[in-house]
């Protein structure tokens, strides 16, 4: 038999984005979730000169769509 206890556990909860770009706040729909964006992370490797770096940041729909037309080669 088994008996159980309830436990409560402490967690990060993402309260907040804000676009690395422009600035400004990623807003919430009516489901309290946020509206698309995009996240990059990246942790750099050997071959590079930021060795074990983590670099990550997050750009609203607005930003991403100016920033792709901006590549060389087009997405």
């Amino acid at each position: 038999m088994k008996k159980y206890k309830k436990v409560s556990i402490e967690k990060e909860i993402v309260e907040e984005v804000y676009c690395n770009i422009c600035g400004e706040k990623i807003a919430k729909n009516s489901h309290n979730h946020f509206e698309d964006f995009l996240h990059v992370e990246k942790v750099w490797g050997y071959d590079s000169k930021k060795d074990g770096k983590k670099d990550d940041f997050d750009v609203c729909q607005r930003c991403y769509e100016e920033w792709i037309k901006t590549f060389k080669i087009s997405i």
